[in-house]
């Protein structure tokens, strides 16, 4: 072998082995990704949109317990200004009862007293009559009309007695337990608003917990 021939080889070696190499670096553009690679890609493109859906489903999930929250909070401060109101209807007509008693009884006293008067005044005219003589027309006309206003005025006092009595049996029994309903209405609505409120709460919680059970999940998800 010529002396020449060693270095000629190492020459030409390089230049023999370049292609190839060429080809070896060529090989990991991104034209010749590998499919594994693309699949990974793919699922984690996949996995970080689950974890976006889950971090908005979170903050729905907490705006809507904060609105039936609100809205249940508003309820109960309704009811409370209900009941608050049937309470003081309740109150107020007690005192009612009270002023319309008493304007009864005055009504009863005036109506006997008329036909006190009434009976004392036809007394009076009786007796004057039976002693003096006056004509005889002229005493019928004067006691008729004594006993005709007497007799109205015991039929007034009938009729104020008979009105006190119904007021007393009648209207005022029915609208004080009508007063009395309403209030009991009003505390079931009341207590009715406050376990909706403490069912809404609860229920909120519930939800927002899964909903940040749910996030994690997709956290680890996307981090794996």
């Amino acid at each position: 072998m010529s002396p020449t021939k060693p270095a000629l080889v190492s020459l030409l070696l390089p230049l023999l082995l370049a292609p190839s190499c060429a080809l070896t670096i060529k090989g990991d553009g991104p034209g010749s990704r590998a499919p594994g690679a693309t699949v990974t890609k793919a699922a984690d493109d996949e996995a970080t949109a689950a974890l976006h859906a889950a971090r908005m489903r979170l903050e729905i999930e907490r705006l809507e317990a904060e609105a039936s929250i609100a809205r249940a909070e508003a309820s109960v401060a309704a009811a409370e200004i209900s009941l608050e109101a049937a309470r003081a209807e309740l109150e107020g007509h007690q005192m009612q009862m009270d002023i319309r008693r008493r304007e009864a009884s005055a009504s009863v006293q005036r109506a006997r007293t008329r036909v006190a008067e009434q009976e004392a005044e036809l007394g009076e005219l009786q007796a004057m009559y039976a002693e003096e003589d006056f004509a005889q027309t002229t005493k019928e006309l004067v006691l008729s009309r004594g006993k005709s206003q007497l007799a109205a005025a015991k039929e007034t006092l009938a009729i104020e007695e008979l009105k006190q009595k119904r007021m007393e049996t009648v209207e005022l029994r029915a609208e004080k337990l009508s007063r009395k309903a309403a209030v009991i209405a009003a505390e079931a609505e009341l207590a009715g608003a406050r376990r909706a409120l403490e069912v809404a709460r609860q229920r909120g919680e519930l939800d927002i917990h899964e909903a940040e059970r749910a996030v994690r999940k997709a956290e680890e998800e996307a981090d794996a």
